[in-house]
């Protein structure tokens, strides 16, 4: 998020007030200063905007499945309005997106680490959690 705004407080506070669990939380993460510094081709991710919101929606009853995943949807979709630009892999959100979320995640950069990753790992060793894939490399017949 660009800017830490009224509007973004009061909606923070409207999702923590209809949140199904307790031990749910809302971590705002300032990145300005040093992260903000670095030049968006010089690391993978690029420069971020000033502040990070993760939702960390957690609880104990499976009986509460539904109803926190439900919230936890809503509150990530809420934050469209708010938020300028990608995500952050280490908050993931669902995963259900795969390449369209690994692609913002990297943005600009993207491309740049696909050939990285095709000259250093063109079998996809690494290759958990959201992946950036190699190109196939086309086998001589």
């Amino acid at each position: 998020m660009e800017e830490f705004s009224d509007g973004l407080i009061d909606a923070l506070c409207q999702l923590a007030e209809s949140r199904p669990s307790p031990r749910t939380t809302m971590d705002v993460w300032p990145m300005a200063d040093a992260p903000s510094r670095v030049g968006a081709a010089d690391t993978a991710f690029g420069r971020r905007p000033p502040f990070m919101l993760a939702f960390e929606s957690s609880w104990t009853d499976p009986a509460q499945n539904d109803a926190n995943i439900a919230w936890a949807r809503n509150a990530h979709r809420s934050m469209d309005r708010f938020s300028s630009s990608g995500i952050y892999l280490n908050f993931p959100g669902f995963g259900e997106e795969k390449e369209e979320m690994v692609r913002a995640a990297y943005g600009a950069n993207y491309d740049r680490l696909v050939k990285i990753k095709t000259q250093y790992d063109p079998e996809n060793l690494f290759r958990m959690n959201l992946n950036i894939a190699p190109r196939t490399v086309a086998v001589p017949a």
